[in-house]
């Protein structure tokens, strides 16, 4: 296994960074790196503090993503302890679909190999075998999931938790939603 950063949380469309400052911190203490391209959206630490000072109902929303955040954590580190690679890499691939909204994927073989904490040729291995099965195809800085119900097939359980618990977050009522 490669020293340096492992992944802990895949942030999407429905989340955020920065939960420290929910927590009551004056600063965050945890790394966030963009691993896909895409768009979000910013707000100054004071700002953000300053919202949940006077909103009750979104600090409420936003203690309840934390909540969720530490219920992943706890799922992703017990897969990352239990399960063999291609699982995890099926896993990885189908949250990060779950979280872009598309079936590809712009992530290289390295960063993937990074998040999960595990060497670089053994993300290609499981990919190689994924795409010889035809459920994925790879192109040079990206990866197309052909059968994604394959690929749940090829996932550890932890998937489905995993999903099934974000539902709960990304499914309140919209009268709670702070978006």
């Amino acid at each position: 296994m490669k020293d340096g950063l492992v992944e802990v949380a895949v942030v999407g469309k429905f989340g955020f960074v920065g939960v420290s400052l929910v927590l009551g911190a004056a600063q965050t203490v945890q790394r966030s790196i963009v691993r896909v391209p895409g768009s979000a959206l910013r707000i100054e630490a004071g700002a953000f503090r300053e919202i949940l000072h006077q909103s009750p109902e979104i600090r409420e929303h936003m203690l309840g993503y934390v909540q969720l955040l530490i219920a992943l954590n706890a799922q992703i580190a017990l897969c990352n302890a239990r399960h063999d690679i291609p699982e995890r890499v099926a896993r990885w691939m189908l949250l990060a679909q779950d979280r872009i909204g598309g079936d590809r994927i712009p992530v290289t073989h390295g960063v993937m190999a990074a998040a999960l904490g595990v060497r670089r040729p053994s993300v290609s291995k499981a990919l190689s075998d994924f795409e010889a099965k035809g459920i994925i195809e790879g192109r040079r800085g990206a990866i197309r999931i052909r059968d994604i119900d394959a690929l749940r097939g090829e996932a550890c359980e932890c998937e489905r938790i995993l999903k099934d618990r974000f539902r709960l977050f990304r499914d309140m009522p919209h009268h709670r939603r702070v978006m």
